[in-house]
């Protein structure tokens, strides 16, 4: 998740700009250790509307494309071994932006590699060093009468740099018609890593565990929620100079908005 946290970091030295895409991806794994891996993507509407302007005033025009099954399909083969495509589907959201739906299936959860990345191009983000791949969560699985899975998130190294800000720079105010339109902008931003379990889970170390007992959050960053909460907002836009992981996990903690998983391998029993 090292990517992750140099875009957080960044929220020090920026006004946000553009549009924001949601991503939520949900891990569901059967008693047996098969599952299927379901990848949820919207893409705000008022941002789709402020293009399709900027582009009719430029003499273009966005065109409206559904999924592209052979691109979601060659995706298999770096999600592990066993993974097949089951469908793409176009869905509108609660709040009516456009979504789209792909839905994979596995037969051993502990052959499945999953990154941590949102399912969309991170200009911001830092390649990987060497290309070590930083941001995939492991898995393994035992079968029983009580099936137990445990979660290993990539452990960065903690002494990277994520930004260079200084640490007396002043963070710059918004004006508050720019607020406003941001909290327009950025209506459902969302980037969510759920694992929910077939039956109940029984014991677990996850830190962040949801109500209806089945499901854990292993990475929650809404956006929209921390615009919308002006002194949220405020603690972002302050962080200041970060310089590695450690600090950044320690300047976060107070902004509730994101949820991040504390532990290095979650264990999740269920029935």
């Amino acid at each position: 998740m090292r990517k992750i946290f140099a875009v957080i970091a960044l929220l020090g030295s920026m006004a946000f700009t553009g549009g924001c895409i949601s991503d939520t991806k949900e891990v569901h794994v059967n008693k047996d250790g098969s599952g299927t891996i379901t990848i949820t993507t919207a893409m705000n509407k008022e941002f789709i509307q402020m293009m399709q302007a900027q582009m009719g005033a430029a003499g273009g025009k966005m065109t409206e494309n559904g999924p592209n099954i052979e691109k979601l399909k060659a995706k298999v083969s770096s999600m592990g071994e066993g993974v097949t495509f089951v469908e793409a589907k176009k869905v509108k959201t609660a709040d009516g932006n456009d979504a789209q739906v792909v839905v994979y299936k596995f037969d051993d959860i502990s052959k499945i590699r999953l990154s941590s990345e949102p399912d969309m191009d991170m200009p911001m983000a830092k390649p990987d060093k060497a290309g070590k791949d930083t941001d995939t969560l492991a898995f393994s699985f035992k079968k029983g009468a009580t099936p137990e899975l445990t979660i290993s998130f990539p452990q960065p190294d903690e002494n990277e740099k994520l930004t260079d800000k200084p640490e007396n720079m002043e963070t710059p105010e918004i004006p508050e018609a720019q607020m406003q339109q941001m909290k327009q902008m950025y209506k459902g931003c969302r980037i969510w890593i759920k694992l929910s379990v077939e039956g109940k889970i029984t014991e677990t170390n996850a830190t962040h565990k949801e109500k209806d007992g089945s499901t854990i959050t292993l990475m929650d960053m809404n956006v929209d929620k921390l615009v919308q909460n002006d002194a949220e907002f405020k603690k972002a836009m302050a962080l200041g100079k970060i310089d590695n992981v450690k600090e950044a996990e320690e300047k976060m903690k107070d902004i509730k908005s994101f949820r991040l998983e504390s532990q290095e391998k979650v264990t999740v029993k269920f029935q």
